[in-house]
C-alpha cells in the first residue's frame, strides 16, 4: 500500500453516495504521525491504525485476516459508520447518537443505553458484520457485501438496504 486510499475504502457507497471514511494511512505514515503529534503535544490521530494492526497481529497465528477466502476461523474488518449506513440502506449521519439509535431499532430493544461510550457502540455495530459475514451458510454475498481485494484487504458491512 503506497499510503493512498485502499480500493475498500473508494469502493464504499450506496447508490452512488459516497460513503466517508479516512484512508488507512501505511505503518511508517502512523509511527511519522504519532512522532509529530508527541512533539506538538496533540493527539494521536492514527492510534486506532497501530491498535488494528496488532490485533490483527496478535491474531494471525489462530485467527488470520480474510483475504477473499473462507478458510475459518478467521478476522474481519469492518467500519462501523459503513456497518450503519448499510444497516439503513442509505448513508446516515455520523456521530454515536444516530448509531445508539440504529442499534436499538436491529436489536429490538434500548441495548445502546448499556453500552458506556462510542467505542462500544462501534464494537456492537462490527460485531453485527462479524455476525452476518459468519452467518454466511446461503454462501458468499447472502448476508454480507465486501469491498476491496487480497492485497490490500476488505472492509465488510452486513447486508441490509443498500
Amino acid at each position: 500500500m503506497d499510503g493512498g486510499s485502499r480500493q475498500a475504502e473508494r469502493e464504499l457507497e450506496i447508490d452512488g453516495d459516497k460513503i466517508h471514511c479516512f484512508s488507512t494511512p501505511t505503518r511508517v505514515r502512523a509511527e511519522e504521525h504519532l512522532e509529530h503529534a508527541r512533539q506538538q503535544g496533540r493527539s494521536d490521530f492514527y492510534g486506532w491504525v497501530r491498535n488494528g494492526m496488532s490485533l490483527f497481529h496478535a491474531l494471525a497465528d489462530v485467527w488470520p485476516l480474510y483475504r477473499g477466502e473462507c478458510q475459518f476461523p478467521f478476522s474481519v474488518e469492518t467500519f462501523p459508520h459503513a456497518v450503519a449506513c448499510y444497516l439503513e440502506g442509505r448513508r446516515v449521519a455520523r456521530g454515536v447518537r444516530a448509531r445508539r439509535q440504529l442499534l436499538d431499532r436491529v436489536l429490538a430493544g434500548p441495548i445502546s443505553g448499556q453500552l458506556g461510550n462510542a467505542d462500544f457502540v462501534d464494537a456492537a455495530l462490527c460485531a453485527l458484520a462479524a455476525r452476518a459475514f459468519g452467518g454466511q451458510q446461503g454462501g458468499p454475498g447472502q448476508t454480507y457485501r465486501q469491498f476491496g481485494n487480497p492485497q490490500e484487504g476488505f472492509i465488510v458491512v452486513p447486508r441490509g438496504q443498500g
